[in-house]
């Protein structure tokens, strides 16, 4: 919800969970649209990195044989 936004609610449930993870011992990996750099900003900001990066193209010509 937009009344909830940018008061980083969100990046303090995603260090919560990070840090209870680690200790935990799991590796801890994410998926996300290489073209939402909102996500990416905040993921980075808690110290994710890239590891890999994927594109993905569609196809929009005649589906008909």
């Amino acid at each position: 919800m937009p009344k909830y936004q940018g008061k980083g609610l969100g990046r303090k449930a995603l260090k919560k969970v990070v840090a209870e993870q680690c200790q935990l011992g799991y590796d801890i990996f994410l998926e996300v649209e290489a073209t939402n750099e909102h996500a990416l900003r905040l993921y980075e900001s808690c110290g994710f990195k890239t590891i890999q990066r994927q594109d993905y193209y569609q196809y929009k010509g005649n589906t008909k044989s």
